[in-house]
């Protein structure tokens, strides 16, 4: 049922999440596909989502709240009365364990008695591919920065679809994207099965990753490349591994000499011991699945 499903996402306050659980090195999810995602005409992708609008309003969870009750209540399931008990399947890696007990807490305010699964690794991920959960926990790392590389672990025959979402518009949105050769039509395509995945609920954004990269004040006119898809889960490497596996191959633009050079190992550690400024990646979410 789509109404409990986004009852389920709006009773879940993402600006505690990110900021207080996860201490600031996520930011909320407002939309499925976040900051860093480029648009057929190359604008952010996000920006031209939902009328301009985010499909989440993060900064208003006491009214997200509220309407989540009542959508709950439409559904049949008023202060959650007569609604099962469920489970939150997820392995204990990083914040993983604190978001599936806030979870149990947020939910509680509906009524809904949620277990939680700690599951090791090994085991997790086979049992969230072949659906063995009621809710899930998941996360993905884009290998590109066009929407389609995240939209489409949705259509229903995808392999990487584990929270079995199956519905014909969004497919067909999607199957339009990959014919058209018309820019703007791809665009609308794109866009209209966000619609659809948001409106349906077919997964929980919560959190998009945050990436850090250190770099002294006094180096000026650089511009940052992310030259290959960070599929590190501990987050406190990240920025450092990340670098050092780019570090042959990341080019800088040094403005004041409007050319590009190879930024050395040498170089690379001199700025990682400097300073530190965050950058949001945006092409990285953990998600949730939930099959009600």
């Amino acid at each position: 049922d789509a109404k409990v499903r986004k009852a389920l996402s709006l009773a879940i306050d993402r600006d505690y999440v990110a900021n207080t659980l996860m201490q600031g090195t996520y930011s909320p999810a407002d939309n499925f596909m976040g900051p860093g995602w480029i648009d057929t005409d190359g604008t952010q992708f996000k920006d031209n989502a939902n009328g301009g609008q985010s499909y989440i309003d993060v900064n208003n969870y006491e009214a997200d709240l509220e309407e989540a009750k009542q959508l709950l209540a439409d559904a049949g399931y008023p202060d959650g009365e007569g609604f099962p008990s469920i489970s939150y399947t997820t392995n204990d890696a990083g914040y993983h364990k604190v978001v599936a007990e806030y979870l149990q807490q947020a939910w509680a305010q509906l009524g809904i008695d949620l277990q939680v699964d700690i599951v090791e690794w090994a085991s997790f991920t086979p049992m969230r591919r072949n659906g063995d959960f009621d809710i899930a926990r998941n996360g993905r790392v884009g290998d590109y920065t066009d929407p389609s590389n995240m939209l489409e672990l949705f259509y229903s025959t995808n392999g990487n679809n584990d929270g079995k979402f199956n519905n014909a518009d969004f497919d067909a949105a999607i199957d339009l994207s990959r014919t058209t050769l018309d820019s703007a039509e791809r665009s609308k395509a794109l866009h209209t099965a966000e619609d659809i995945l948001m409106e349906e609920t077919g997964c929980i954004p919560i959190a998009y990753y945050n990436d850090f990269w250190l770099q002294s004040e006094k180096i000026t006119g650089s511009h940052r490349i992310i030259c290959e898809p960070d599929f590190i889960e501990n987050l406190k490497g990240t920025a450092f591994w990340q670098f050092l596996f780019c570090a042959k191959k990341c080019i800088m633009r040094l403005g004041s000499m409007n050319e590009y050079r190879i930024v050395t190992i040498q170089n690379l550690f001199a700025k990682l011991l400097l300073c530190s400024s965050p950058f949001v990646h945006g092409v990285t979410l953990p998600y949730i699945f939930a099959k009600c």
